[in-house]
This record gives structure tokens, C-alpha cells and sequence, in this order.
């Protein structure tokens, strides 16, 4: 009886100890995620990738929910930094977590990119894949304007003819006027140079 008591309170204490332990590494991991985000909440994108980038390396289980956040955000900050990977990163992710909640946004981001550096036809590719009822309402917004600006200029009348109809003037108004105020805002700030035209 008192050999079983004792070998009871040993596997008691044995359980205890590894579930402290996972417990203990499952923190540091977090805390290191939460370090990266906090470098990407403040756009250091350089250093928040190598965070995310350590913090993938350290953990074995693809499953891993630290992990795969690590992996989107670590694709994100190449994206940011217009890293030549990005795009591989970014799909790759899709590939392996075709799942994941971050999925969705995965083909917004890759369409903002190839926007912001006017390749409206890979834009337009990417946006097409987009399910905007996964977007918030200003992004939405922001989906729906450069949708059918890439449409536009890419002179794709499938997408810019159905795209009015979506858009409806009240999300398009709102667009308009805060680009207009984004674009007051910069010429304030940032004044452009003086040219006489002969």
C-alpha cells in the first residue's frame, strides 16, 4: 500500500514537472510572438521578421498555432519591405494552411502590393481571388476602389462594368474624398517643387 502511494505521488510530481516545463516553453514562445508584434505594430518590419523568422526556426510542429502566425507574419514583413520572396512567402503560406483564418487576407495584401507598384494586371489577379465579405468595411472600400482601378487601366470590362454596380456611389464618395484629403494632406506636407514651363 505504501509502495503504490509512493509511486502514485512520484508520477504526480514527474506530470507536474513536464506540464511546467510545457508550460514554461509555451510562454517563451508566446513572449517572443508578442515581441514581434509589438516591432510590427511600430513597422519595424526588418527587425519583426527576423523575430518571426527565429520564432519558426524554434518551433518543430507545423501545426503549431505560434508557428503559423509567426510564418504569416514573417511573409507580411517581406511584403512590407518589398522583399523579392514575398510573393513566394505569401503563397506559400497559402499552400501549407490553405485553412488558416489569415488565408483570406493573404490575396488582398498581395493585390495592395502589386498596386502600390502599378502592376495592375498581377493586382487584378490577386484581387479577383478575394472574398470581400472576409474584409472589415474600410477595407472593403480600399478593395472595391483598387479592384476596379486595375480593372480600369488594365482595360478589363468584365471586372469595371460589375464593379460599378457593387461599389454603389456611397463606399466610392467616401473613397474619393479620402483620397483627396490624403493627397491635400501630402501636398501640405511634402510641397513639390516649383517648374517654370517654357
Amino acid at each position: 500500500m505504501k509502495a503504490s502511494v509512493h509511486v502514485i505521488l512520484f508520477l504526480l510530481l514527474i506530470a507536474g514537472t513536464t506540464y511546467s516545463q510545457q508550460t514554461r516553453i509555451y510562454t517563451e514562445k508566446y513572449k517572443e510572438f508578442k515581441d514581434g508584434m509589438e516591432l510590427y505594430d511600430k513597422a519595424q518590419f526588418q527587425a519583426a521578421q527576423s523575430k518571426f523568422e527565429e520564432i519558426v526556426q524554434k518551433i518543430d510542429s507545423p501545426h503549431d498555432e505560434i508557428r503559423i502566425d509567426a510564418e504569416y507574419y514573417a511573409a507580411v514583413c517581406a511584403l512590407e519591405l518589398y522583399s523579392q520572396n514575398a510573393e513566394y512567402l505569401l503563397n506559400e503560406f497559402v499552400y501549407n494552411h490553405p485553412d488558416n483564418v489569415r488565408t483570406k487576407t493573404v490575396y488582398f495584401n498581395l493585390g495592395k502590393h502589386h498596386y502600390r507598384r502599378k502592376r495592375y494586371r498581377d493586382a487584378l489577379k490577386y484581387f479577383k481571388k478575394v472574398d470581400k465579405y472576409e474584409l472589415t468595411e474600410e477595407e472593403q472600400i480600399e478593395f472595391q476602389f483598387k479592384l476596379g482601378y486595375s480593372a480600369f487601366y488594365t482595360k478589363s470590362d468584365t471586372h469595371s462594368g460589375s464593379l460599378r454596380a457593387q461599389c454603389g456611389s456611397n463606399s466610392a464618395a467616401k473613397l474619393r474624398t479620402r483620397h483627396r484629403a490624403k493627397n491635400t494632406s501630402n501636398k501640405a506636407t511634402n510641397p513639390q517643387p516649383y517648374t517654370v514651363h517654357k
